[in-house]
């Protein structure tokens, strides 16, 4: 099973484009926090870029909302200088947002 659930912070979404056949799409940021403290005692974050398609894309998503993400991973490969590299990227299939 390909499936993924992220809760987390936007702080960042891109402008909504649209490929050549006309589906829309944009890229929102999402910092999740570790669950646990690194050595100084503090909880790191990741930020996480998540592709969001069709009408996902179209919502608003305000900065400083706390979400949930669930989706799948979709990689595609690519060859710069001779070199294979393989890019993971994360798709948003359901997007919640709670209530502040």
């Amino acid at each position: 099973m390909n499936t993924f659930i992220l809760v987390g912070t936007v702080i960042d979404k891109t402008e909504i484009r649209e490929t050549s056949s006309g589906n829309k799409y944009c890229e929102l940021m999402v910092r999740e926090r570790r669950p646990y403290r690194n050595a100084d005692g503090d909880y790191d974050a990741d930020v996480h870029e998540i592709t969001l398609w069709k009408s996902l894309a179209s919502e608003d998503y305000p900065i400083g909302q706390e979400i949930m993400i669930r989706g799948r991973i979709q990689s595609y490969d690519y060859v710069k200088d001779e070199k294979i590299y393989h890019n993971p990227e994360l798709i948003a299939e359901r997007v919640s947002q709670f209530v502040n």
